[in-house]
């Protein structure tokens, strides 16, 4: 368990090769990624929602995201200010023809010309690894960004109401809330139809390590589409099949099923590398346990690396 998250021995085997992940293993991941894998100061500019925000924001019979604000007003309550973020990243599960579907929307909220890092006019992405133009997925995709839109202005304008200090995001640059441009982004694709899961999550924290930065979303650059692949998505599955199975062991051997006692308070570390240690200290069992985690996490972008080296290097000099 970690937080309010359990993952059940059914839930895990949902990370065998060819399933379709569920909430439970998202959300799981998902909080084993914001508090303990990618702990930076970057990555604490983007706010990961838990993959039931957007079914609960359209409950109850509401007609907008202004309505539906109210099943998800204290959704937030632990996050000081979460329109202060740089972006917002809301998992969506959209149900498709077919079954089911992962994609995550991702929102660059603006910033006032008086910001650190300059104006920002903020936009709404959708980040999909198997798009389509059916008329039904299509009709489904409006509804999400009308109901993103519609959460955010009102949520902005609690956040005037409630207090004096808090800097509205309707007085930055750009158009209000209500209206955010919408974009929708080259993604990585994925070569399968049970990965879309794993493609959210990797989309996630490769968004974390940029701290939010959404200029590739907006086509800056190469684009999320050169961020990864199917290789690394499927290195991805092995690697949280052996995280999961790592602290089940642990769990096991200290009689404890609580995944943040197991690991302890999290140390900030730069994107990318693993926590060590201090060379003087002999490390704590929850700080060697939460370096192992790191280190496997790390294995799959090293994997996919050397491998996308080994393909790049000419025949005759392998």
């Amino acid at each position: 368990r970690l937080g309010r998250q359990a993952l059940s021995e059914r839930d895990r085997s949902r990370l065998e090769e060819g399933f379709f992940l569920n909430d439970s293993v998202m959300n799981f991941f998902i909080q084993l990624l914001t508090r303990y894998i990618i702990v930076s100061d970057r990555s604490r500019e983007v706010h990961i929602f838990s993959t039931q925000f957007f079914t609960q924001l359209t409950g109850r019979g509401v007609a907008s995201g202004q309505e539906g604000w109210m099943n998800v007003r204290t959704w937030t309550k632990r996050v000081p200010d979460v329109l202060g973020h740089r972006c917002l990243l809301v998992p969506i599960n959209e149900a498709t023809p077919s079954g089911c579907h992962w994609w995550v929307a991702a929102v660059e909220l603006p910033a006032a010309a008086g910001a650190t890092e300059g104006p920002r006019i903020g936009r709404l992405f959708q980040l999909d690894s198997l798009p389509s133009e059916e008329p039904e997925r299509e009709e489904f995709r409006s509804k999400v960004i009308r109901f993103l839109r519609g959460y955010l202005q009102k949520e902005d304008e609690q956040r005037r109401s409630g207090s004096s200090t808090a800097a509205s995001t309707s007085s930055a640059v750009g158009p209000p809330l209500r209206r955010l441009p919408f974009e929708v982004s080259d993604a990585p694709e994925q070569e399968n139809g049970c990965d879309c899961g794993v493609f959210v999550l990797e989309l996630c924290a490769e968004l974390l390590r940029r701290g939010g930065e959404c200029g590739e979303l907006r086509g800056s650059g190469a684009g999320p589409k050169a961020w990864f692949g199917q290789q690394r998505a499927s290195a991805r599955r092995r690697v949280m099949r052996e995280v999961a199975a790592l602290l089940v062991e642990e769990a096991e051997l200290q009689g404890c099923s609580d995944v943040a006692t197991l690991l302890g308070e999290p140390s900030a570390v730069s994107p990318g590398s693993t926590a060590t240690a201090s060379a003087s200290a002999e490390p704590s069992s929850s700080t060697a346990l939460l370096a192992r985690v790191r280190s496997l996490w790390a294995e799959a972008e090293a994997e996919t690396e050397a491998s996308e080296a080994m393909e790049a290097t000419p025949p005759e000099t392998q």
